[in-house]
């Protein structure tokens, strides 16, 4: 059940006519996963809000470093960070110490890292730490992670920017 509704979420989310019909069904499925406050904008679970982007995944700032630029990584900047990959129960698939410190040329690198990851490093100024939420298309796939996470599955990742290095 929980595919099928992830799956309705993802075509509400996409074709915004599809919603007014779904909208009903939606709610009904996810309340016990959501508490829906807008349907583009943002969501809640127990402990947070989260915000929806245009690229069809979502985030919460988890820790904001009042101290740090509103410096966001631009293409060609050298950034660190780090992230872990959990599954929707929060068990922990990949985390942050097996991964290890990050480093990727924004938007310029072959890097191995899912659409996701690079599309959510972007969001972030340094020091600060988000929780985001991938579906399946963002994650990672049809491959998913073998003997880890199945086929089709959205994913919680928790990202930290350590810090950017400015194209010059």
């Amino acid at each position: 059940m929980f595919i099928s509704c992830l799956f309705l979420w993802q075509i509400a989310v996409k074709a915004p006519k599809v919603e007014l019909l779904l909208k009903q069904h939606l709610e009904v499925l996810l309340k016990p996963l959501w508490r829906v406050t807008n349907v583009y904008t943002s969501r809640r679970d127990s402990l947070r809000d989260y915000v929806s982007t245009e690229s069809g995944f979502w985030y919460t700032l988890t820790q904001k470093d009042s101290t740090s630029s509103t410096q966001k990584p631009a293409v060609g900047d050298l950034i660190t960070f780090t992230y872990n990959v959990k599954d929707l129960a929060g068990n922990v698939i990949v985390s942050a110490l097996e991964n290890g410190i990050q480093t990727y040329k924004v938007d310029q690198s072959n890097q191995d890292l899912i659409s996701g990851i690079r599309d959510g490093v972007k969001l972030l100024s340094p020091g600060e730490k988000a929780t985001f939420i991938f579906p399946s298309y963002k994650a990672y796939g049809y491959y998913g992670i073998e003997k880890k996470l199945g086929t089709n599955e959205p994913i919680i990742s928790d990202i930290t920017l350590i810090s950017i290095n400015q194209n010059q």
